[in-house]
């Protein structure tokens, strides 16, 4: 904390065990004290994540991590970073109440949490079986977020990832997979969160928010 008062950084990377000292209590720290920093936990497994995701944590780092994995998730960060100076707003900061979701996927238990969250969140909620169907709806309604379930899309969605990002850079991308493997092609073409299948509601409210 010193040293982040004496000078000034972008982001913060940590790992796990050390983030979880006096139960998370320097996140929540630099958090209150610094909310513009971005932070980065190196993490043990996928429900260290789901654990962390209510702290505000920006991204994580996948144990034992290689250069390439540092390299496209500070990218990522950056990204938000400079969403946030350019557009003068937090997108995590948009209030809930009313935002559109536009999702990629044939899943019966995705849609049913998602309903279920509108419920209670008042979500505007779209719904398409492929990547034709969701440029259709990108040319008629403003979307805040797009879910792309990767079971749909495959690899190829990280080509309609890129060319929504260029035509609509201001939408927020959530990529669920049940493939981790998957995650540094899509957080490359410009994916700004990645969940890991299986999926819960605490979790997809998290990123949304």
């Amino acid at each position: 904390m010193a040293l982040l008062r004496k000078s000034k950084f972008d982001v913060v990377v940590s790992d796990i065990e050390t983030a979880k000292i006096n139960e998370f209590e320097l996140l929540k720290d630099i958090k209150t004290e610094f909310p513009h920093v971005g932070l980065v936990l190196e993490i043990c497994s996928i429900e260290d994540w789901k654990n962390i995701l209510p702290l505000g944590v920006n991204n994580y780092l996948t144990k034992n991590f290689d250069d390439k994995e540092l390299c496209i998730v500070l990218e990522s960060i950056y990204r938000k970073l400079l969403y946030k100076s350019v557009f003068g707003v937090d997108y995590k900061k948009i209030r809930m109440e009313g935002i559109s979701v536009l999702t990629i996927s044939r899943k019966g238990v995705l849609k049913n949490l998602l309903c279920s969250a509108s419920k209670d969140k008042g979500l505007k909620l779209f719904f398409v079986n492929d990547s034709a169907g969701a440029l259709t709806v990108l040319k008629r309604y403003k979307i805040d977020f797009i879910v792309i379930d990767t079971e749909i899309t495959g690899l190829e969605g990280c080509r309609f990832l890129v060319n929504v990002k260029k035509d609509f850079p201001d939408i927020e991308v959530i990529v669920i997979s049940g493939n981790l493997q998957e995650r540094c092609d899509f957080l490359v073409s410009g994916a700004d969160e990645f969940i890991v299948e299986p999926i819960e509601s605490e979790e997809v409210l998290a990123v949304l928010h």
